[in-house]
């Protein structure tokens, strides 16, 4: 995340929860098993047909021992990643399991994105570019969002390092009650702070959940530490979104809804 607080509450206290990104690298692992597995297939008919079926059984072992070695090579390499912070693959598996969390009836009327916040020359006042798709480090942003109904919006951003910050609520704004038709802002105009992108360099993904009732998705949305935000690291925020995803799929469908974006972060 573009980093508004000095320090991520836990992300920063060492790297606690890489039990789940292993699981989502497991997941991931099983859709390139299918894949790899279908190629083999065709590869394996296309050789009997060509050397003939009595080197069946010696074709078939040869690209068995290929597809587990692949698979193998595969999983220890995003452990590898894993164990070693890697921002590329925690942003991509944190991303990717964020992406789970659809609405059945697909697009709705809650919007959510982000510009540029361009410092006027003459005011003290802002004006932006709207709705830039991609930024730079070291731009300072602003993200809004405007529900389409009253209820209790929770938004997330995953960082380009994995780490998973609550922006809504916050500190300044625990109450997390929105009113449908209006717009919303982080930073609004009358808040002492920026929302300046730190990188590094990846894509940043924003996700708003909407519910009609008061419901608490997930613990300790509001940092204890004095921070601004809450933060978790990207194995916390596996468990986290696990945990939303749980509590909203057991919603009717009509006491929810949801809504996303993504923008890239360039050096």
């Amino acid at each position: 995340m573009s980093n508004l607080t000095s320090e991520s509450t836990q992300a920063k206290n060492g790297f606690v929860g890489s039990n789940e990104l292993l699981k989502l690298v497991i997941q991931k692992l099983s859709s390139q098993i299918l894949l790899y597995g279908l190629g083999m297939a065709i590869l394996l008919i296309v050789a009997v047909m060509v050397v003939g079926k009595e080197y069946l059984a010696v074709i078939g072992s040869m690209f068995f021992v290929f597809l587990v070695t692949i698979i193998g090579y595969l999983f220890f390499e995003g452990k590898k990643r894993i164990e070693q912070a890697d921002p590329k693959t925690l942003n991509q598996l944190v991303t990717a399991q964020m992406s789970t969390i659809k609405h059945s009836e697909g697009a709705n009327g809650m919007k959510l994105w982000t510009t540029r916040k361009i410092p006027s020359i003459s005011t003290r006042d802002i004006s932006t570019r709207a709705k830039d798709a991609s930024f730079k480090v070291g731009d300072k942003i602003i993200i809004h969002f405007q529900p389409d109904r009253d209820g209790y919006l929770t938004l997330l951003n995953i960082g380009t390092s994995g780490d998973m910050t609550t922006l809504f609520p916050n500190s300044l704004q625990r109450s997390n009650m929105v009113l449908a038709n209006r717009e919303y802002t982080i930073p609004r105009p009358e808040d002492d702070f920026e929302y300046i992108l730190q990188g590094p360099s990846g894509k940043e993904k924003l996700k708003a959940i909407l519910t009609n009732e008061n419901i608490e998705l997930m613990e300790d949305k509001l940092d204890d530490q004095g921070n601004l935000f809450k933060t978790v690291n990207a194995g916390l925020a596996a468990r986290n979104i696990g945990i939303i995803k749980k509590k909203v799929s057991d919603l009717p469908s009509e006491a929810w809804t949801e809504t996303s974006c993504e923008f890239e972060v360039a050096e």
